[in-house]
């Protein structure tokens, strides 16, 4: 036979609650590639800058040039005037 004796509930302590773990204050830092300068300008500014600087070298260099080859013919020129002038003189 069953015997109907109820078992004695067994109480439980009331679980101590824990303190809530203070926030301590954590600097976020932006995740920072490796070669990248943080206060440069974006990199479509850098090469634009970098375009134009190569081609107002390239332009500097070629009107170098062409003014060296102009005093080159106008320095040829004023040698064969002079020596024009020094044959008509002559004859």
């Amino acid at each position: 036979m069953e015997s109907k004796t109820k078992k004695k509930a067994v109480k439980k302590a009331p679980a101590k609650r824990k303190a809530p773990a203070k926030k301590k204050e954590v600097a976020v830092k932006p995740p920072v590639m490796s070669g990248v300068c943080v206060n440069c300008p974006p990199l479509g500014y850098t090469q634009v800058l970098a375009m134009l600087l190569v081609s107002v070298f390239s332009l500097v260099t070629i009107l170098s040039m062409a003014s060296y080859k102009l005093d080159q013919q106008s320095s040829q020129l004023d040698a064969q005037a002079r020596r024009i002038a020094s044959l008509q003189i002559l004859n």
